[in-house]
This record gives C-alpha cells, sequence and structure tokens, in this order.
C-alpha cells in the first residue's frame, strides 16, 4: 500500500514542475490541434486479490489469492480534440506484471507465471479551459476491453503439476485524468492518471475445489470481485490536422 501511495504523489510533483515552468515563462501563441497522436511509458500496479474458494463435498472453503506484481506500461494512443470542451480517443497499452497464485491446492502454496494485461479503450476526454493555452488539464472516462494473458512456458509448466491455465478476456471501465503542455505547435507532452477497473478472471480454473486420485484437493479458484489496475504514464504527443 505505501508503494502505491508514493507512486501516485509521482503525478502531483510533476504537475507542481509543469505550473513553475508555466508561471516562469513568457506567455506565447499556442493551439492544441485537432488531432494527436500518442507514444507513452509508464507503470501499472493491480491490488491483490482474494477469494474464498469451496471445497467439493464439504463445508469448508479455503482462502485462494491472485499477487498481481506491479510492472511497466507500454502504449499508444489516437486523440480528435472536438473543440474546446470535448475530445475522443482510441488507445492501446501492454502492461507486463507478473502474478503470483496463492495456495490453489494444499500441496502448492504458490505457483508464479509470466502474465500480461493488453488492454484496448475508448475514451471521452473533458477540458476544463479552451484550446489557447499551452497547459491543458481534462478528465477521461471509458471502456474497453482487457486481456489477461499467461506465456505459454508458464502454462507448460503448470500443466506439469496438473493444473491448466487459460488466458480470459474482460469487459473494462477506465476513468481518470492528466494535463497535456505543448513544447511547440506540433510537439507536447502527456501526463495520465486512470484507474481501470474489471471483474477478477479466472484463468480458467474451477470454482470448487475436487479431490483428486489419492485424497489431495485439486486446483481451483472462484473469482468474485472487481479489480483496479492504477495506471500513470507519461506520454509524447504529436499534434496534426487532417487536410
Amino acid at each position: 500500500m505505501r508503494k502505491r501511495i508514493t507512486w501516485l504523489l509521482v503525478p502531483l510533483f510533476l504537475l507542481s514542475a509543469l505550473s513553475s515552468l508555466v508561471a516562469a515563462q513568457v506567455q506565447q501563441a499556442a493551439r492544441h490541434e485537432e488531432w494527436e497522436a500518442s507514444f507513452f511509458g509508464g507503470f501499472a500496479s493491480v491490488g491483490d486479490q482474494s477469494s474464498l474458494t469451496p471445497v467439493e463435498g464439504q463445508s469448508s472453503a479455503r482462502s485462494v489469492g491472485l499477487d498481481y506484481k506491479n510492472g511497466y506500461l507500454l502504449g499508444a494512443r489516437v486523440t480528435q480534440n472536438l473543440g474546446d470542451t470535448f475530445g475522443a480517443e482510441l488507445e492501446y497499452s501492454f502492461a507486463d506484471q507478473p502474478l503470483d497464485f496463492i495456495n490453489l491446492r494444499p500441496s502448492l502454496p504458490k505457483l508464479s507465471v509470466k502474465h500480461n494485461i493488453h488492454s484496448i479503450v475508448y475514451s471521452v476526454l473533458v477540458y476544463p479551459f479552451d484550446q489557447s493555452g499551452r497547459l491543458r488539464p481534462y478528465g477521461t472516462i471509458g471502456g474497453g476491453t482487457s486481456f489477461f494473458y499467461i506465456g505459454k512456458d508458464s502454462k507448460n509448466q503448470a500443466a506439469t503439476q496438473g493444473i491448466v491455465l487459460k488466458d480470459r478476456w474482460k469487459f473494462a471501465f477506465s476513468f481518470g485524468g492528466g494535463v497535456k503542455y505543448l513544447l511547440t505547435n506540433k510537439i507536447g507532452v502527456r501526463l495520465d492518471v486512470r484507474d481501470q477497473i474489471t471483474g477478477v478472471p479466472n484463468y480458467g480454473l474451477p470454482d470448487t475445489s475436487a479431490s483428486l486420485p489419492g485424497g489431495e484437493l485439486g486446483a481451483a479458484f472462484r473469482a468474485d470481485g472487481r479489480a483496479h489496475n492504477w495506471i500513470v504514464n507519461v506520454g509524447l504527443n504529436y499534434y496534426f490536422e487532417f487536410k
């Protein structure tokens, strides 16, 4: 939790630095053009998930968890600024976020896998100020889909222990905000902070633990609740117009 708070403070320091820069410079004529393309990088952090998973034929249940590691984020987006108040954009991002399955079965306290999250999100942007200033804050809300992918080698290693893992798609809801700053009439930088919310994937695991030959309980995970993927990224914008 302390790491997440520390990371979320980073945008505040960057915003403060940008504000100081704007206050110190001589104001020049500038305008954010209708279209912009952006490449960005940053980090993503998903909160740990846990669920009580029933045991077949018993009234008891065991706690099974998903421990997502923080990872780097890369992506690209295309934005259309629709006048002074609104904008719309389509974004793709790739997040490298290794995953540990915790207590899938009593004899396997932890299973570590290579794991990525691919996301495609369409968002609406709301600007409180017009296009004439170099510094332009915004809020954003949107939706799309996230693909939770486990590497082939990790799937094969899990299969040697009798565990079949599968990739999963989940609907994603996204909201957040940020700020854009024009360096020139064509080039700008952008800071973006969002919470991307999805359902918790089950990765193809059964939601009830059944007894295996020999009396051991099989791997299971009852997916429940919502996963919040906090995303912070910095991008380089290129502004252009369609003629």
